[in-house]
Parts: C-alpha cells; structure tokens; sequence
C-alpha cells in the first residue's frame, strides 16, 4: 500500500513539473514575442522617421541646381564654352552660392560632359576641366532632364549624393547642372548606441551607417553585371569594398527578422534587424537592436510564470493539507501572495518606464523633422498673417461705421485666407511639386483676389491702385492659387519699395501678344540698383532687415511660373519713363472666358 502510495506521489510530482515546465516555456516565448512585436512597431515608426529626416535632408538641395538655370552668367558660359572670362565669372557665382546654400559642390558641365565651372575653383582638387560623362547622374539628366547618384567622389574620394539638371535653350541642351551634398551629418545623427542603423544601396552596399567600421561593407556577394556597372561609373571610387558578415537566421515576420553579425574581430552578435525601402532611391534602411534584452525579457518572465505556477502548487498542496496546519497553510499564502503582489508592482514599474522612455524618443525624432521644415513655414506664412492682421482691422473699422456688407464682405476674404494658410502648412513644398491638370484662370480675378489681401496695407499707405489694362475675358492655363500665389508676392515687394514715396502708385496691366499673355506689375518706387538686380532670382538673397524675409520669394515666384511654361523678368525705368520697376510674366495664353460664366470675387480691392 505504501509502495503505491509512494509511485502515486512520485506521478504527481512529476506531472506538476512537467506542468510548470510548460507554463514557464509558454510564459517565457509569450514575453519575448510580445517584447520583439512591440520593438518592431517602435522600430518602424523610428525609421520612418529616419527615412523621413534623410529625404529632408536630400530635398532642402534638390532645387539648387534649378536655380542656376536662372542666372545669366551660368547661361553666359555654357553659350561661350571658350570663353575664359564668362567662366571665371560664372566660377565666382557659383561660389558664391555654394556658400550661401551650404552645399558640398556646386558645377557646370557642358553637354559632352567636361567640367566648365565649379565653386571649388580655387581648391588644389579642382573640379574645373574633369570629363565627367561617365557619371550616371550627368548621363540620366542629359537624357531625361534629371539624374540623381550616390557615389564617391573620383577627386577627393569623399562620397556624396549628386543633384543633376539639364539646362535647356528651346530644345537643346545647353549642358548639365549638378551639385554634391554630403551626408555626413546624418550619420552623425545616428551615434552608436544599443541599436544599430544602416542604409544600402541598389548592390547592397552599405553607404551611410551608424558604425564607421561598417562603411562600403557588401550585405550581399556582386554579381558580375554589378561588378561592372561599379567599376564604369567609378561608383565607389578607390575605397575598396569588403563583406560584412550578416547570416539571416530567422524571419520573425512583419519585417522583422534575426541575424547574426560580426563588428570587427569581436564575437558574432544576433540582433532583431527591421528593414524598410526608402522611396525613390532604391535604397534600403535596416535598424538592428541586440537580441539579448528580448531573450532576457522572455527569461524573466518565465521565471514569473514558475513562479506563478509555485504559487498555485503550494496552495494546492496547501489545500489538500488543510486539516494538518490550516493556519499555516494560511499564512503561506498571504506570504506568497504578497510577493507576487511585489514582482507584479516591479513588471508594471518596468513596463511604464520603457513606454514613456519610447514616446520621449518618438517626440524628439518628430521635434527635429519639424525643426528642418520651420524656416520654410515662416516664409510662407509671413505675408498671409500681415494681411489677415488687416483685414481684421478693416473690419472692426467697418463695424464702427455700421456697414455689415463690408464687414462681410472682410470676414469671407479672412476665411478664405485662413484656408489658404492651412493648404500652406500641408504641403510646405508645393512649388517643388507639378499641381494637377490645368484650368483657365482669368487674370482679372486672380490680381482682385491677391490685391484684397493687402487691402489694408494699401489704403493705410494712400497708394493709388491702377488695374483697368486687364481686360476681362483675359486667361491663362494653370492653377488659380498658385497664380495669386504670384501676384501677391509681386504686390508685396512693390508695396516695399513705396514705402515713403510722394503719390504711389501700383499698375497692373496685361495683354495678349499672339499666342502669349504678358503681365506686368509696375510701380513708381526708387528702382532696384544694378548689383542688387544681378542677383534677385538667387536663393537666400535679400535686402529686407533680419526676421522680414528669407530670400525665396522670388525664386518661389520663378519657379511657379516656369512650371506654369512661363518666364518672369524684371528691368528698372529710366526716370524719364516714370522711374520705379516692372516685373513682366511671359505666360501661355488660354481661350478667352465668355463674359456670361463670370462671377466677379466677393472680397473688397483696392
């Protein structure tokens, strides 16, 4: 009898730890895919944010060499090839703006791919005479007007991203105009720490990554058409490029996977790597967090859930021993549910830190994505709050004087306005971008409109406004918006240059000549001096004091009506011819709007 009692005994304590075997394997591989799922949806969002922060940093120069298209020295030298003069002064522009822009290197190349002008002129390594046409970049924008490539530099051996723009006189290609970013700084931004960044290319090549050690390490063997493609376009120069020992080991699904890797001479580590395809590039971003704190998080909660399965064997055995020692049975329980009571309070206390410590992260990385777009949100916000500033002062006026249509009248122009700033904070670089299909917009209406948001300003400054030249019926394809968007800027620099002068006057005229409309905004103002004039259409530049204005307007301005098949120019008048300056829009003409269709703005002018 004992003898059974005894194998009975010795069953049941086996299947109790067999059982508690089983809890803990479960509890334990429960905690470690919850800890993985949960650095998976973290590691997704930062390098989103990552990803996003990259194509801010490769956007903020994608419109640089755009702009040289529009200084005449630049056109000057690639008309006159040979002329030594045009390209030292076109070498002396571009310099100049390289420093302004902050850009690595800034170049011109004519059409068979020789360098004419660079702003590293004066630099021992100049850029200046290289034949370069073997360069994607340089082969793309000849051909499709654009070309982007990372590569590293042939001269310098420094890497960089390479801007290339075809510069166009009708339907021949004047030459090519490229520029060179750097992306050192965001490397910067990824200092070693737990986790682990990289960025390959197209071949698999690592370019940007966290650890300098990793640099031009091959994540995968070259074929050989890749090996050949690298070595014609001199892609990564001399570095020479070396394998990194990454073994994939299991996909964990989502994205998600383990492998394993080696940093130099040390240890293979196994790390849960994310990876995500960066638009537009054909680059890859992988994030790599060490696998041990994930495994170290399944062990501890295993060894919770033992404990747990403990805690209910004791009191099972505790029941069944009831009638022996109930009030120590008792208080073995109260012990031990005091600490699991404990272990419970210290996992929640884990728990609400690693949270918070991941929203503090995901604040700071969208603080500095901000950070980079604010400069352009003050510029194009500056003159929608001035002239919802007057309007609501024009009404109030108004409504001391009890006329509630105008009142009205200020308040929809205001709502209206209200609604052109929330399209701005949207989309801060529409004029990089092609809008839809185009509609007819009728001059009239859209010089009305840009003209009511300065109402205020007008009248206050006693500036008699002349807009009677437009004739009514008077369109142009494109967008209505970004067509006032125009107009208003125009508007406000002549506003500028009436500031104090006797009997202002602002003209806005417009006529079609042949199959062209050519508008022109005229003013009475002190005129622009030569060496100012030389450089209004360059990024950055401006006479305004700090804080009023960025230097983009008029680039803005350009590059709106050159996506709309326009040109806008600017010349002075003599005084003989009234002085002041105008401002001439060269646009393609639309049909003409039958008089019947049109609804004049409800919104106050000048």
């Amino acid at each position: 009898m004992r003898t059974g009692s005894f194998a009975v005994r010795l069953l049941v304590g086996f299947a109790a730890l067999a059982l508690l075997a089983v809890v803990m394997a479960v509890g334990g591989g429960w905690a470690e895919r919850a800890a993985m799922a949960a650095w998976g949806q973290r590691a997704s969002h930062v390098s989103e944010l990552y990803s996003a922060g990259l194509e801010s940093a490769l956007a903020k120069y994608d419109y640089v060499p755009k702009t040289l298209a529009l200084h005449p020295s630049v056109l000057d030298a690639l008309r006159h090839p040979g002329d030594g003069a045009r390209a030292a002064t076109a070498n002396q522009y571009l310099e100049r703006l390289n420093a302004e822009a902050g850009a690595g290197d800034l170049y011109l190349l004519d059409p068979s791919g020789r360098v004419l002008a660079a702003s590293n002129w004066r630099a021992p390594l100049s850029f200046v005479g290289m034949d370069l046409s073997y360069r994607p970049y340089f082969q793309d924008a000849a051909r499709r007007g654009e070309g982007r490539f990372y590569g590293v530099g042939t001269t310098n051996g420094r890497p960089g991203y390479y801007f290339a723009v075809a510069i166009r006189d009708g339907d021949h290609v004047l030459g090519v105009a490229a520029a060179k970013v750097s992306l050192e700084r965001i490397e910067e931004r990824w200092a070693p720490g737990d986790e682990r960044v990289f960025v390959a290319d197209g071949l698999g090549v690592v370019i940007l990554t966290s650890v300098p050690s990793w640099k031009f390490g091959m994540t995968a063997a070259l074929s050989e058409p890749m090996w050949t493609t690298a070595s014609l376009t001199r892609q990564y120069g001399a570095v020479t490029l070396k394998p990194l020992p990454v073994e994939e080991r299991e996909d964990r699904g989502d994205g998600a996977r383990v492998v394993a890797l080696a940093e130099n001479d040390a240890p293979t580590v196994a790390y849960l790597a994310h990876t995500r395809a960066l638009p537009g590039t054909g680059w890859r971003m992988t994030i790599l967090s060490p696998l041990d704190p994930f495994r170290q998080a399944g062990r501890e909660a295993a060894l919770v859930s033992g404990l747990g399965g403990v805690v209910l064997l004791l009191i099972l055995l505790a029941l069944a021993q009831r009638h022996a020692a109930f009030r120590q049975q008792m208080a073995a329980k109260a012990a031990l549910q005091r600490a699991n009571d404990v272990l419970e309070e210290r996992v929640t206390a884990r728990t609400a830190a690693l949270c918070a410590a991941q929203a503090e992260l995901i604040q700071k990385e969208k603080l500095a994505v901000l950070g980079q777009m604010a400069a352009g949100i003050v510029h194009e916000l500056n003159q929608p709050l001035a002239a919802l500033r007057m309007m609501i002062d024009n009404a109030a006026v108004f409504l001391r004087r009890e006329q509630p249509d105008a009142v009205l009248d200020n308040l929809a122009s205001s709502t209206r306005l209200v609604d052109r700033m929330g399209r701005i904070t949207g989309p801060l670089r529409s004029f990089a971008h092609r809008s839809g299909d185009p509609v007819p917009c009728r001059i009239q209406s859209c010089a009305a409109n840009a003209l009511s948001f300065l109402d205020e300003r007008i009248r206050r400054a006693g500036v008699r406004v002349d807009k009677a030249g437009i004739p009514d019926t008077l369109a142009v394809p494109g967008d209505p918006e970004r067509l006032e968007q125009v107009l208003l800027n125009l508007f406000s620099n002549a506003l500028d240059a009436l500031a104090e002068r006797e009997a202002p006057c602002l003209r806005v005229s417009a006529a079609r000549v042949a199959d062209r409309v050519v508008i022109e905004v005229q003013d009475n103002g002190p005129g622009i001096p030569p060496d100012v004039a030389a450089r209004l259409f360059e990024p950055f530049f401006t006479t305004k004091p700090i804080g009023q204005g960025l230097g983009l307007g008029l680039v803005i301005s350009a590059a709106i009506v050159g996506e709309l098949g326009g040109t806008l120019r600017h010349q002075s008048e003599t005084p003989e011819d009234g002085g002041g300056c105008v401002f001439t829009l060269d646009l393609p003409a639309a049909d003409p709007i039958p008089l019947s269709t049109i609804k004049e703005p409800q919104c106050p002018t000048a």
